[in-house]
């Protein structure tokens, strides 16, 4: 008896890790092909690229707080007015009951981003996995992210 208790809890505990699994979701972790993209972690080509958090979690908006994550994209070429020619949208995987939404485009310069840049905010009402879409000039990026629950300020 004890066995067979054993072996029906081993293969709970199996079965379940195998459901985990599946449940996950598909981050998107950038590549790092060098030292230099160890800290900015870019996802894309020099046409259109995002900055992604390296292990691909964002946390959800926290309380009192009007966006969850910044979202910096790069583009060869880019000039501040052009911003206004990126569209993303963001998508819930994983049967997500909530949307995120996308606060307005804008520009920002920072060396450590490698010049001139385009910024999205976006506000992750809730935990949970999205897929993020960008279309500039032509040019279309798709990724994964997770949110998780912020801690409350």
């Amino acid at each position: 008896m004890k066995k067979l208790l054993f072996i029906i809890l081993l293969s709970r505990g199996i079965l379940g890790s195998i459901c985990l699994a599946e449940d996950a979701c598909p981050r998107t972790i950038p590549a790092v092909d060098s030292p230099s993209q160890l800290a900015n972690h870019w996802y894309g080509s020099e046409s259109l690229a995002a900055q992604l958090p390296g292990n691909g979690v964002w946390p959800s908006t926290a309380p009192g707080a009007l966006i969850a994550a910044k979202l910096f994209w790069r583009s060869t070429g880019f000039r501040p007015g052009m911003e206004s020619s990126l569209d993303v949208t963001v998508k819930p995987l994983k049967g997500a009951r909530a949307s995120a939404v996308v606060v307005g485009n804008t520009n920002a310069y920072a060396e450590s981003l490698g010049g001139w840049t385009m910024l999205t905010g976006i506000d992750f009402r809730m935990a949970g996995c999205w897929e993020i879409t960008s279309r500039y000039l032509g040019q279309e990026l798709r990724f994964v992210v997770e949110t998780v629950e912020s801690a409350s300020p």
